[in-house]
């Protein structure tokens, strides 16, 4: 494969909120992408994947690395990570174009950890009217989603915590899930079981087995 030089900037996608944009030059990008950091839904920020973003713009993709409220503050919490990854793909199939993506070309999200979760989640409910409350025209439908390690069930993850008394890691996921019916309702494996319709795209799972942080069996659910 062809590797481009790539220019790196940031761009105020929605006040005070950055993306940073990673750019192939010399080439006209043939598929734009929404990269989520993880960070256990708490930390973390656009800067996070710089070497992955970069690796892909060199191959020829359009990378718009966003920045999203993160608690605290507690109004920070569940959905708003949500609204502003839905609010930052309609502004990057707006601007796409003037950031030399080729037209017609494909728009996907990429996400690890609890940004694997929230990518997903986005992909699921890209119409959700709680996560495409903020304005902008256009829609936040994508053709693809990449995720490593997602967290598709939070619901499971902090019983798990609960059982081994890990105080820290519980704290945080309450900033984000304030109460059960959050999580349960952000769950993607739940979501699933529950039989509520959502969109399907083309999803693409990588998964250390051996991860002691996200459950190879909680994926594996998922996927089936």
């Amino acid at each position: 494969m062809q590797r481009f030089e790539v220019s790196v900037e940031d761009i105020e996608y929605r006040a005070p909120l950055l993306a940073r944009i990673y750019r192939p030059l010399g080439t006209a990008p043939f598929a734009s992408m929404v990269d989520v950091h993880g960070g256990a839904w708490t930390v973390g920020d656009r800067t996070q994947h710089h070497t992955m973003d970069t690796a892909l713009a060199s191959g020829g993709v359009l990378v718009a690395s966003l920045d999203f409220r993160q608690p605290p503050p507690a109004e920070h919490a569940y959905p708003a990570s949500l609204m502003d990854v839905n609010f930052g793909i309609r502004w990057l199939k707006q601007h796409a174009i003037e950031l030399g993506a080729t037209p017609g070309g494909k728009f996907g999200l990429f996400g690890g950890s609890s940004g694997g979760h929230v990518a997903i989640l986005a992909g699921m409910r890209p119409r959700d009217p709680r996560y495409c409350k903020l304005p902008l025209e256009g829609d936040a439908d994508v053709d693809f989603v990449v995720a490593d390690a997602p967290v598709t069930d939070p619901c499971t993850r902090y019983r798990d915590w609960l059982r081994d008394g890990r105080t820290e890691p519980v704290e945080r996921f309450r900033l984000y899930w304030p109460t059960d019916a959050d999580a349960e309702d952000g769950s993607c494996n739940l979501i699933l079981m529950r039989g509520e319709p959502v969109a399907l795209p083309p999803l693409f799972i990588s998964q250390g087995t051996a991860d002691q942080q996200v459950p190879i069996s909680m994926t594996r659910a998922f996927v089936d």
